[in-house]
């Protein structure tokens, strides 16, 4: 029941005349995504109850799950991002000396169903969420609490104090009843909570995440020693209570430290992994696996770098000879793999510092059946930009260059030539929040592609990031936000930027 690859699929950006930029605005956000919030923590440990969307009690405000907009209108949260791009990008929508302004389209929001001149609001949308466990004699210091009683939910903001939670709204139904039963059976088996201020205790967070299409969920309990009491109960217990779960996984996290997963996972039951679509693609996600929490606007937001790609390089999609892709920060290849399934003639080099990211990658070209257009390197990105560009310069000189590219990596070496031969005609750039390094976007630019797709998290970061592409010759062209993040002020965006002669 997956979408259609993304070459036929429906899902378009509008003509360049049909679409308009988004709407003037002389308001500014009160709150800036990147800034921690200045709220204060609760005066009580009281527990959370979200109520559901639509007619009926209005929905209680929440900044402990991160819905910070929750009683915002919809429209009028899309209405506050539009006002926040157009501010944030004011000088690449600004005509420059030339008279060049890249275009910034409204933010593509996710769909929602209307009933008379109310709108529902998106809803449970999340297929990933997060918990962490703590004693709950501590917590709320109480003489009540019995022995081993553990308490899960939000931490409050800017404490690590948990606020109890028996449900999100923007998380599927099911997870707040998975987190809090654990909790409640780990603590009637003997299991204790981990103690942050002594280091002490075992359970310390639990991560589940559901696939979209398919009727599989991972459960992820993360120990901070790998000995579980009572482990083959537990197991049972959650199994018996929850048929939705089809793998739990442990992940062991010995450090003190505010990182929620370690370098060690053990599988409890099942494969150890769960698989999902995009655009019509197979993945594998594992449980340290980066993998987009909302699963369709994720969709949304890769058909738009698709189609950037699409109209930029149609010259070289008509063409008999390959259309060579990079994908830099792949992660577990999702982005490359759906454009190698969207182009027939793309050849994909995916490169990714996490080796847990780029075997799951492998796995997931395999997966799709294309183990010969798709190639993931093992390699910090701006490290293999420099490579690449220095090789490049030798590449008539010494054949043998090629093994520059791929560090020890047996695949790398197989891909140097075959998939790149030195330049890409298309860069997909999707980095953490940092953004990326002012040597790779040299690196880039020096390699000359006919366009640059810059997907972001951040875009305050990504603005950075810009200005020094646009030292380089490439300059925005559209600029497209997706909500990712409904009730929230975060938004991530896509910038298509080819060279300004």
């Amino acid at each position: 029941m997956g979408h259609k690859p993304a070459e036929k699929s429906a899902r378009k950006l509008p003509a360049k005349s049909a679409r308009k930029p988004a709407e003037k605005s002389a308001r500014k956000l009160a709150r800036n995504p990147t800034r921690k919030s200045t709220q204060k923590p609760a005066e009580k440990n009281t527990p959370i109850k979200h109520h559901s969307e639509g007619p009926g009690p209005k929905r209680t405000r929440c900044s402990y799950c991160g819905c910070e907009w929750l009683n915002i209108p919809y429209t009028e949260q899309l209405t506050k991002k539009n006002e926040q791009m157009r501010e944030l990008f004011t000088k690449f929508i600004t005509p420059n000396e030339t008279g060049h302004a890249a275009r910034l389209y409204p933010i593509i929001g996710m769909q929602t169903n209307t009933q008379a001149t109310q709108q529902i609001q998106p809803a449970h949308f999340r297929h990933k969420a997060a918990t962490p466990f703590a004693p709950r004699a501590k917590q709320e210091r109480t003489s009540h609490a019995q022995q081993n009683e553990i308490l899960c939910g939000f931490f409050a903001p800017g404490t690590h104090r948990i606020i109890r939670c028996t449900e999100c709204p923007s998380e599927l139904p099911e997870m707040r009843d998975i987190f809090n039963f654990i909790a409640k059976t780990a603590g009637l088996l003997g299991i204790s909570a981990y103690d942050e201020d002594t280091q002490t205790g075992l359970l310390r967070h639990a991560i589940v995440r559901f696939s979209k299409y398919r009727d599989e969920a991972m459960l992820v309990l993360v120990t901070h020693s790998a000995f579980i009491p009572q482990r083959k109960r537990l197991v049972k217990k959650i199994l018996e209570r929850f048929a939705c779960i089809t793998t739990i996984v442990q992940n062991v996290n010995p450090r003190n430290t505010n990182a929620m997963l370690g370098s060690y996972s053990k599988v409890l039951c099942g494969s150890g992994a769960i698989r999902d679509e995009l655009l019509g693609c197979q993945f594998e996600i594992g449980p340290t696996s980066f993998y987009q929490t909302n699963p369709e606007q994720t969709e949304v937001l890769y058909q738009v770098a698709l189609d950037g790609i699409r109209e930029v390089c149609a010259k070289q999609l008509r063409s008999s000879e390959p259309l060579r892709i990079l994908d830099a920060y792949c992660g577990c290849g999702t982005i490359g793999i759906c454009a190698a399934a969207a182009f027939s003639n793309a050849y994909v080099t995916g490169v990714d510092q996490t080796e847990n990211a780029i075997e799951s990658a492998r796995k997931n070209k395999r997966l799709n059946h294309l183990k010969n257009r798709c190639g993931f390197i093992c390699q910090d990105a701006t490290e293999f930009m420099q490579n690449l560009v220095y090789a490049d310069g030798a590449m008539q000189r010494n054949a043998s260059s090629e093994t520059a590219l791929s560090g020890n990596e047996p695949e790398g070496r197989f891909h140097a030539g075959r998939f790149h031969a030195g330049r890409f005609h298309a860069v997909i750039i999707d980095p953490p929040r940092a953004g990326s390094t002012p040597a790779f976007i040299e690196g880039v630019c020096a390699l000359n592609p006919q366009c640059i797709v810059y997907i972001s998290c951040n875009p305050n970061t990504q603005v950075r990031d810009l200005l020094l592409f646009a030292e380089k010759g490439y300059t925005p062209q559209r600029i497209q936000p997706v909500d990712m993040f409904p009730h929230t002020s975060h938004v991530e965006t896509v910038v298509l930027m080819s060279r300004v002669d």
